[in-house]
């Protein structure tokens, strides 16, 4: 899945992975690095989640989980 909503991914990201079931958690994500304009490591809850970074470039992550 990937995600590029302009700077606020853990804003939409955040409240999903918290409210939703793991059924419905996507196996891969790619996320552009916004993280100056985050307001929580997104990528550190996202760990915490049991996603694993696999490939990074210049914008974009890949995390599997």
């Amino acid at each position: 899945m990937p995600i590029d909503v302009e700077g606020v991914e853990d804003t939409i990201l955040v409240p999903f992975f918290r409210d939703a079931p793991e059924s419905l958690w996507p196996r891969f994500l790619i996320i552009e690095d916004t993280h100056g304009l985050w307001r929580v490591d997104l990528f550190s809850e996202l760990s915490a989640r049991g996603y694993r970074m696999t490939t990074r470039n210049r914008q974009n992550v890949m995390m599997e989980r």
